[in-house]
């Protein structure tokens, strides 16, 4: 029998967890300024918000709307998105993770942040990997 590398195994488990995502209206909506960048789990939902009530992060609030991400450097909503995904990583909400940044990019072909590959899946939000 074959052993599957565990970078296979990890990329295998991202397909499944796209492939099973929820439908966008049962998730919080993730927003970099006006436009919709990604989709929160309901699962995660009320971790991400009491997170953010708790112990805020710069250029992160969670409103009616949904998790806003504030339309700064890419280097500060990039610090901002590290510490997120750290707590959620500690809360054993990010499985897999891989020490990896990848960067989201926008439809203008800009870089907007860059986080852990495994917290994009978390975050609804697509990798250009």
């Amino acid at each position: 029998m074959a052993i599957i590398p565990v970078s296979t195994l990890a990329a295998l488990e991202e397909m499944l967890q796209n492939a099973s995502c929820h439908l966008p209206h049962a998730c919080l909506p993730v927003l970099l300024g006006d436009r919709t960048v990604g989709h929160l789990v309901p699962e995660f939902t009320p971790f991400v918000i009491e997170c953010l009530q708790r112990e805020p992060i710069a250029h992160l609030h969670v409103s009616a709307r949904g998790l806003a991400l504030a339309t700064v450097s890419p280097a500060q909503l990039s610090t901002s998105l590290r510490i997120l995904a750290m707590r959620m990583r500690s809360a054993g909400l990010i499985p897999a993770w891989r020490n990896e940044e990848f960067a989201f990019y926008g439809a203008d072909g800009h870089e907007y942040f860059r986080v852990e590959r495994a917290a994009f899946r978390s975050l609804g939000v697509q990798s250009q990997a």
